[in-house]
This record gives structure tokens, C-alpha cells and sequence, in this order.
């Protein structure tokens, strides 16, 4: 996992002056995701988050992202423990429907979560790899006005992947 946010600042500062969006960088810790580093678009956001405060794995994109690429006994583990709650009439607030979800993260290397957190917001986070080690998670918060689902993944995706790679790479060294 990532020991320093100095690693990823640079590209959260371009990435979310680029998109004019938030981006964040985050690690799994027991049942949270921590934020290691954040970077806020020139705009309001409704949920105000800072380096080092803690949201609840399960119901952010980052989180998902990271907990879908934990081994499977210990992604059971870690489902064995948690506790569901509705914090918007679209949060996944089943058992079930959470494994399944995590499924298709796992499937396609990414997660959008859409108003499930917090009401008008969107996130869509990648996982930040080096090599076969997972640093952490890497995501963009929009204002749910500001485009649909579809225009996220068609807009973003790319860009967050770009950055991500970027990250790996300055961690440990550009891969050959």
C-alpha cells in the first residue's frame, strides 16, 4: 500500500485541474477506506473530505475497488464483518447485491458508485497497481448534474487509468 501521499499529489493536482473534478487517493484500512491524499476541484462538493478521514469501504467506489481485489477469504472476511446501512435511497444496502457488485468490479477493474454515499454525487475510482501489488485506489468525485453515468465511464475512465498508471510508475520506478 501506498506509505505517503507525496507519491500521487502531482498527478491528483493535474487530474483534477484537467477534469476540473475532485480526485482522491485512498488505502483500505480494517473497514474504511483512509485518504492518503485529495485533491478538490475549483467547485463545491457536497461531502467535505480531507487527508487522513475514513468512509465506510463498501459504499464508495474506491473502496469497492479495493476490497474486489482482496483474496477471496479475506474479501469474505471482511464481508462477514461488515455492517450495511442505507445513507441514500440508492445505496446497496444488501448482502447479496454487494457480491454481486463487487463481482463486476472485480470483472471489469472498476467501480462507479452513483448517489449511494451522499445525494448529487458520483464517483468512479480504478485501483493503482504496481505490477501484482496493489497500492491503493484512485477515483474522481463529480456532481451528479454535471453528467450521467454513461458520460462519466466515456470521459473519465481513461483519464483516471492514465493517472493511476502514472502513480504505479513513480512509486516504484518506471516498468520496463
Amino acid at each position: 500500500m501506498l506509505p505517503s501521499s507525496v507519491v500521487g499529489t502531482a498527478h491528483l493536482q493535474s487530474l483534477a485541474h484537467e477534469l476540473e473534478e475532485t480526485s482522491s487517493l485512498c488505502v483500505l484500512e480494517g473497514q474504511d477506506i483512509l485518504y492518503v491524499e485529495r485533491v478538490a476541484a475549483p467547485r463545491l462538493h457536497l461531502m467535505n473530505v480531507s487527508i487522513g478521514n475514513r468512509l465506510p469501504a463498501w459504499a464508495t467506489s474506491m473502496g469497492r475497488v479495493l476490497i474486489a481485489q482482496l483474496a477471496e477469504a479475506e474479501q469474505e472476511s471482511f464481508l462477514e464483518r461488515v455492517q450495511l446501512k442505507r445513507y441514500t435511497e440508492h445505496t446497496v444496502a444488501d448482502l447479496d447485491a454487494l457480491r454481486r457488485e463487487l463481482d463486476t468490479v472485480r470483472d471489469q477493474g472498476w467501480s462507479l458508485v452513483n448517489q449511494e454515499l451522499d445525494e448529487g454525487l458520483r464517483s468512479l475510482a480504478v485501483p493503482v497497481y504496481r505490477k501484482n501489488q496493489l497500492l491503493g485506489a484512485l477515483n474522481i468525485s463529480v456532481q451528479a448534474g454535471r453528467n450521467n453515468p454513461e458520460a462519466i465511464k466515456q470521459i473519465l475512465l481513461s483519464k483516471l487509468r492514465e493517472a493511476a498508471t502514472a502513480i504505479a510508475d513513480d512509486f516504484g520506478g518506471r516498468l520496463a
